[in-house]
């Protein structure tokens, strides 16, 4: 794997895989011994990985510590799905760190680092974005404006009927400048 930045941690650079709904399919909890068949597409790209020398983790809310239960029952069966469909147990934790590299999740949405850009696609549980919204999550914002485009504008609310073209010219022939003399 390329050499990353992984925030100063000095630990070995890993990728994360989702369990439900990534690795395994989904339709629903029914506790932490069911465990969905696998989704062969992220399955092949783990073990892939694997075999390429890169360190796996399983990624995954199932073995949180939640009622006094620390998370180890489910991270058993976790393991034992991983050794049957994967060939091999990854380490499986609920925790991101500074060594994840990447991860592959199916509620996970990627942004364009340092930028906000929201990267494929919006999320569809969220409110479909205004126009203005839209443009600023894909990098699309305009310019701001500068002292002429505001003065044209204001021309332009003015004199309702002006184009911008119009407006430009008022300026610039010295309209604008004999009318504020009058206003004074």
């Amino acid at each position: 794997m390329a050499n990353r930045d992984t925030h100063g941690s000095g630990d070995e650079e890993w990728v994360g895989f989702d369990l439900d709904g990534t690795l395994a399919k989904y339709d629903g909890w029914k506790g932490v011994e069911h465990i969905g068949k696998p989704v062969p597409a992220m399955v092949v790209l783990a073990y892939m990985l694997h075999r390429f020398g890169h360190k796996i983790k399983i990624l995954t809310a199932r073995v949180a510590p939640r009622d006094g239960d620390d998370g180890s029952k489910a991270r058993k069966y976790v393991q034992d799905w991983c050794r049957e469909h994967l060939g091999f147990a990854p380490e499986v934790t609920h925790l991101k760190d500074a060594s994840m590299v990447a991860l592959f999740d199916d509620r996970a949405c990627a942004v364009e680092q340092n930028t906000g850009k929201v990267l494929g696609g919006w999320p569809d549980f969220l409110p479909e974005p205004s126009e203005k919204a839209k443009a600023a999550i894909e990098g699309r914002t305009k310019k701001p404006l500068t002292i002429h485009d505001r003065l044209v504008r204001c021309v332009m609310r003015r004199n309702p009927g002006f184009s911008e073209e119009d407006a430009e010219e008022y300026i610039s022939d010295g309209r604008l400048d004999a009318e504020l003399a009058k206003a004074r």
